[in-house]
């Protein structure tokens, strides 16, 4: 087994960091300070904290709909890089000649599709307010967790295929960064999610968008040994 770098193992240290801390975060939303505050009486975790930022902010029907179109973007983005898949398939004649990269960034985002509709259907939390008079899932915020994993894979993306145009590779790291602070904070102060639903979508991003920059990671390493090989015999 090849020995692993130590840029490798510290990408690898963060991920598994970011996602203990998920799994502990979502056990104390379960466990502490349950109460049922909720619509229709159902039980909310982090009660207090999540009834005082509630009524502090109320709903904003506008933010939810700028979220809403964020998603859209978010979704239409993540298309983009699909089709890149497609065209270097066609164009070299060959799946195999696709870029790992490519297969990796969609492994995290068939894995998101699963998360997201996984959480939408298992409901460990529920929002709020009810929608269409009905009790809906809340935790973690699936819609901030879907744009804030696009658009970091959006900036690893810039960062592995536009090096070499720096203006192209800027341009998307801002725009990417502007969307994911306007989805995360559009989202808090639309009312439609208690606080800690949004903090928990925050977290498994986080964990996602790290596992996708180890994989990189691996496969520049790799490549670059490749590489060094030739020059060496």
């Amino acid at each position: 087994m090849k020995k692993l770098s130590d840029s490798i193992k510290r990408r690898i240290l963060l991920t598994c960091l970011l996602l203990l801390l998920f799994c502990g975060y979502t056990a104390a939303v379960l466990l502490a300070d349950v109460q049922p505050v909720g619509p229709q009486g159902s039980l909310v975790g982090f009660s207090t904290v999540n009834v005082f930022f509630f009524e502090a902010i109320g709903t904003n029907h506008t933010l939810k709909v700028i979220t809403d179109l964020l998603g859209i973007f978010a979704i239409a983005s993540g298309s983009m890089f699909a089709l890149f898949g497609a065209y270097q398939w066609f164009s070299r004649k060959s799946l195999r000649k696709v870029d790992p990269e490519l297969f990796v960034l969609g492994t995290c985002y068939i894995l998101l599709g699963v998360l997201y509709y996984g959480f939408e259907k298992i409901a460990l939390n529920y929002r709020p307010i009810l929608e269409d008079g009905e009790l809906a899932a809340s935790y973690p915020s699936s819609h901030t967790l879907l744009v804030l994993t696009v658009m970091g894979s959006v900036v690893i993306m810039a960062n592995r295929y536009f090096r070499s145009r720096p203006t192209i590779r800027r341009t998307m790291i801002a725009v990417s960064a502007l969307v994911a602070l306007t989805a995360f904070f559009g989202r808090m102060f639309s009312g439609i999610h208690w606080y800690t639903d949004i903090i928990g979508g925050l977290l498994l991003a986080a964990a996602l968008v790290a596992a996708l920059d180890t994989a990189f990671a691996c496969i520049a390493e790799r490549r670059e040994k490749k590489e060094q090989t030739p020059a060496q015999e």
